[in-house]
């Protein structure tokens, strides 16, 4: 999978910089896979979140979030996922269950959640507080971003405790997808700002390519 920025308006001068703005996601798997994809996408993103000027990163669409809006959103599901990963695995094969088959590839699991997605979720909770463009936009873009390395931080160390085995074996629930593999809830959390960067760069007159 390939993720890039493709400039469509001037507006948004990202040519100079679009090296930064490119990922390969080499279909990971192995727990050291996923490990090091999550900080390259916490490494990527944070370079193009901080690409954009302020007045940009807070503008309010007709409908939906602010660019500084979806970053809060997916900070707070960051910092919630590796929760999952703390439960005793003992305790998560009782409620939840266990199975002998193997996890969905990247590539094939990326399809079905996003394409979950695409249709529509409620976000309930995790809903972001309106992010009030009159304030300090520099420091608030800031913390906005800090907040994310950080959540991102914690997410990469959240599996070194489970090994292979553990991860293909122990089910965990999803609250759309139903009961998927502690991998592939892993997973989701590489998986969930793709979605919200897609929609970003959509209102923002940008295109993210995947091929």
């Amino acid at each position: 999978m390939y993720i890039r920025f493709v400039e469509t308006n001037n507006e948004f001068n990202l040519k100079k910089e679009k090296d930064k703005y490119f990922m390969k996601l080499n279909d990971p798997y192995t727990k050291e896979e996923l490990k090091a994809w999550v900080k390259t996408i916490k490494q990527n993103l944070a370079t193009a979140f901080d690409g954009f000027e302020e007045k940009i990163f807070f503008q309010k669409p007709e409908t939906g979030w602010s660019l500084a809006e979806n970053i809060q959103h997916m900070n707070r599901v960051t910092k919630l996922l590796p929760l999952s990963f703390l439960t005793p695995k003992f305790v998560a094969s009782l409620v939840f269950g266990e199975t002998n088959e193997p996890s969905r590839r990247f590539q094939a699991f990326g399809d079905i959640y996003l394409g979950a997605l695409s249709k529509g979720q409620n976000s309930g909770p995790f809903a972001p507080k309106a992010e009030k463009p009159d304030g300090d936009r520099v420091k608030r873009r800031k913390e906005l971003i800090d907040d994310w390395n950080k959540a991102w931080d914690k997410y990469a160390l959240a599996l070194e405790n489970w090994n292979e085995e553990q991860l293909d074996k122990v089910l965990m629930p999803h609250p759309f997808l139903g009961k998927i593999t502690s991998r592939e809830m892993y997973m989701v959390g590489m998986l969930h700002p793709i979605h919200h960067c897609q929609i970003v760069a959509k209102r923002l007159n940008q295109e993210w390519t995947y091929f």
